[in-house]
């Protein structure tokens, strides 16, 4: 699990449940992948938000334990500490695999952007 200056974030917030971050190692476009797994259980919705940086989201993809995946468009610039709305995801009774995210970010001068996946059952 990512933090910020060495504190990690809280894995429940509200009923939604920390799924895994990634820090942005860089300026430009790029993608990365958070493993989520089976032991994780079932979600309904997702959220993305931004720490430390602003971001830009181009997309999401969720890839379930089926392999059947959802490809959820984004095009989103979040400012640091900005969230997403609940993302409906399609589908029952299936866990997340994996998120793919593919993202955006301006050379920081501040700290390096991370990208937070929460989920909510």
């Amino acid at each position: 699990m990512v933090g910020i200056n060495g504190a990690p974030f809280a894995q429940r917030l509200d009923g939604w449940e920390l799924l895994g971050a990634t820090r942005i190692g860089g300026s430009g476009f790029d993608r990365d992948e958070i493993n989520v797994g089976k032991r994780r259980g079932h979600f309904e919705k997702s959220r993305v938000c931004a720490r430390s940086n602003g971001v830009y989201v181009r997309s999401l993809r969720v890839v379930c334990g089926n392999h059947e995946t959802q490809d959820i468009r984004m095009g989103r610039r979040l400012r640091e500490g900005q969230q997403t709305a609940p993302i409906e995801l399609e589908g029952t009774e299936r866990f997340i695999k994996l998120i793919e995210l593919s993202y955006g970010s301006k050379p920081f001068v501040r700290g390096q952007p991370v990208v937070c996946v929460f989920g909510r059952p």
